[in-house]
């Protein structure tokens, strides 16, 4: 397991929050850094740090960094 960080984009849609394309970080503090910049461009944006199964490509144990607008709630693992 290796730790990544992620930043995902979130858009509203009918029914709710409909996310974007994730990009990737090197660190906590650039995801944030990230997110930030790319707030006034969407609806919400979150950074997550998270868990990634370097075999699989798996992702688990997300835990949300930063938050701008509204987001969608990540479903539990």
């Amino acid at each position: 397991m290796a730790a990544k960080f992620i930043i995902i984009p979130y858009r509203k849609a009918r029914g709710g929050m409909t996310p974007g394309e994730m990009r990737q970080a090197s660190s906590a503090a650039s995801a944030e850094k990230i997110a930030a910049a790319m707030a006034d461009r969407f609806a919400g944006v979150a950074a997550y740090a998270v868990e990634v199964d370097e075999e699989t490509g798996d992702m688990t144990s997300p835990r949300l960094l930063a938050k701008f607008g509204e987001i969608a709630e990540l479903p539990s693992s």
